[in-house]
């Protein structure tokens, strides 16, 4: 390489060595000039090479703005990669919510047309259940009043002592001709005998029923003359439960004066004097402010208009 350096530059390049050597001049050597020429020539090859070597103004501004711009160049790309992560992410955020809210704006669909079919099946039984409802009262209804008129030819006695081996036609014929003062014949007797429900030692009540309502009528046209004697006897239409339900509905109303029972039907008579019959299943109040605005007769109940 010192060869090298020597054919470039046309002249001797000394190593350390040699310079070292070289710096131990005598007296001779300083004062021969071609000493001092070589001397020179190394002096100035080593500063052209310091020189050389030197890193200048330019050169450091290249080198910084190099490594700032790689710096900057590595802090985009990580930054890019960053906000790419970041993308992504929020992507696959955004496309899951879409897929949630696909999920249930179906759902929601779905369930709105269950909730409209369920609507309709629901309104679908309650118009059935309404109309299956109407049905069972006017067959109640119907069924109260069979009942009713299978008793028409019945009367009820309460009150009348009763006896061991009694024979209940003559009990009741000698009530009848004692108290009533009315003959009833043996023929005129379908069937008599008693029935549970005698309370707090009180004899039980008597079933009497006779041939026809010509026969019942002659009894009952004596039922206040039975009750006025003061033997604890009464006389009573056989009314079915349904019905004596409904009488004491109507004598608990305050509108009502009375309830009563005639000829196979239940009626209210008004403070005002009218008259009104009732059925098992009015509304009692309801039908009474009908009457009074003029949209319902006298003689037709809730449920016979229905």
């Amino acid at each position: 390489m010192m060869a090298t350096a020597e054919k470039s530059t046309g002249k001797k390049v000394f190593t350390n060595k040699e310079r070292t050597k070289a710096g131990k001049r005598n007296l001779s050597d300083v004062s021969n000039p071609n000493t001092s020429s070589d001397e020179f020539s190394i002096l100035m090859s080593e500063l052209e090479d310091i020189k050389r070597k030197t890193v200048t103004k330019t050169d450091m501004k290249s080198i910084v703005s190099s490594i700032v711009n790689d710096m900057l160049n590595d802090a985009k790309k990580v930054m890019e990669k960053q906000f790419d992560d970041f993308k992504k992410q929020q992507d696959e955020v955004r496309g899951d919510l879409i897929e949630r809210i696909d999920r249930l704006h179906l759902e929601n669909e779905t369930l709105k047309e269950t909730i409209s079919a369920k609507s309709k099946q629901i309104r679908e039984m309650e118009v059935n259940v309404k109309e299956a409802l109407k049905i069972a009262k006017r067959a109640e209804s119907k069924s109260n009043f069979n009942e009713q008129y299978s008793r028409k030819s019945n009367i009820k006695i309460f009150g009348l002592e009763e006896k061991e081996r009694e024979n209940t036609n003559e009990v009741v014929r000698s009530m009848m001709k004692d108290v009533a003062k009315i003959d009833v014949s043996e023929s005129e007797i379908v069937a008599c005998h008693r029935i549970p429900g005698g309370k707090n030692g009180l004899p039980r009540p008597i079933i009497l029923k006779v041939k026809n309502s010509d026969v019942k009528a002659k009894i009952m046209r004596k039922r206040s003359e039975v009750k006025s004697k003061g033997h604890g006897i009464r006389l009573a239409d056989d009314v079915t439960r349904a019905n004596s339900i409904l009488i004491q509905k109507l004598n608990d109303n305050h509108h009502i004066e009375q309830g009563y029972y005639y000829n196979g039907s239940v009626f209210g008579r008004m403070k005002s004097g009218q008259k009104m019959k009732f059925d098992i299943h009015d509304d009692i109040d309801k039908k009474m402010s009908k009457s009074a605005r003029g949209r319902s007769g006298y003689e037709t109940s809730d449920s016979e208009a229905e």
